[in-house]
């Protein structure tokens, strides 16, 4: 509680400024949070035939039927890791994600540690106009044709209840702290961290892994606290390109401790391997490494890198080849 806070002198000035507003905002709620077992059984009752009988998933949609399919969607309460060697996507991926539900209306966080607000924008303005980036960035290479439809996107997404904060020098416990007062002010039903080892710890001094550790664990009691999904990008070992194998859950960077924090794990590669990428499009794998509560697979994405847009690719079965002539 706050008192036992205020008494504790090993808490850094950032964790009693957390504690505070915790406190407060937990009391301004408390009406709404008192349920009953049964209000929760109806709630999963209702789930369960919204997913049986109308078809649609457990979670918010991720914008990727396939991988819906496999994971339910993003669940509140949940943290999922999406992770990748730099370059393979990670980003592009996520804010597609926001955009899908953004679009839809639904009110989204999204904690920058290493792109700007305007960085980001630019990458969602290439995606929703459907706009080639190098273009952009290059005098008079635009047709007159081209502007209507940039500036048809700006003003879509203007409207988008999309909230950035691009701080790079963040704490878990400030991300923490601002994500309570977006959901507060704001109502957002969803946040994504980019990535979560640049994210600084709340306390200096301990060891890597232990930082990483505490950091992702802070993002985890995030999603519970604030009983909506968290969605944290994180940076895979070198290991598995020296190796030129698929990444496993174990390829997790810095610490053991964010393969057991997350909810679900889903893991970006290039199977063909760097030595064959294309420079506007590439072959990527989403291996879904671990699902607390449901199966494992195998997700295809065709990247148009232009548009920093992440498509799914269904697999070809025999069924659908036809016979030779």
């Amino acid at each position: 509680t706050l008192f036992r806070s205020l008494d504790d002198h090993n808490l850094e000035p950032d964790e009693l400024t957390a504690a505070f507003e915790a406190e407060i905002l937990d009391l301004s709620g408390e009406d709404t949070k008192k349920t009953t077992r049964s209000d929760s059984l109806v709630r999963v009752l209702a789930n369960i035939e919204q997913v049986q009988f109308k078809g649609k998933v457990f979670g918010l949609t991720t914008g990727f039927p396939e991988l819906d399919n496999v994971i339910g969607g993003l669940h509140n309460g949940e943290m999922m890791v999406i992770a990748a060697r730099p370059g393979c996507g990670k980003t592009a991926i996520a804010a597609n994600m926001a955009e899908n539900l953004v679009s839809k209306g639904v009110p989204v966080g999204f904690f920058s540690q290493e792109m700007t607000e305007d960085q980001l924008n630019f990458r969602m303005l290439c995606t929703h106009a459907r706009q080639d980036s190098r273009e952009l960035m290059r005098p008079h290479t635009l047709t007159t044709r081209d502007f209507p439809k940039i500036s048809a996107a700006v003003g879509r997404m203007n409207s988008w209840p999309l909230h950035i904060r691009d701080k790079g020098d963040m704490t878990i416990g400030q991300i923490r702290a601002e994500a309570r007062r977006m959901r507060a002010i704001h109502g957002c039903e969803a946040f994504f961290v980019d990535y979560l080892q640049l994210v600084h710890p709340d306390k200096r001094g301990e060891k890597r892994y232990q930082e990483v550790g505490a950091i992702s664990a802070g993002l985890k009691n995030m999603a519970k606290e604030l009983n909506c999904p968290v969605v944290a990008l994180a940076q895979l070992n070198r290991e598995t390109v020296r190796a030129n194998r698929a990444p496993r859950a174990y390829d997790l960077r810095e610490s053991g401790n964010i393969e057991a924090d997350a909810d679900q794990i889903m893991l970006l590669w290039e199977p063909t391997g760097e030595e064959m990428a294309h420079p506007t499009h590439a072959m990527v794998e989403g291996i879904i490494d671990k699902n607390r509560n449901g199966g494992t697979g195998r997700v295809n994405f065709l990247f148009r890198k232009e548009h920093t847009q992440f498509e799914t690719v269904s697999p070809i079965k025999d069924e659908d080849i036809p016979p030779s002539p």
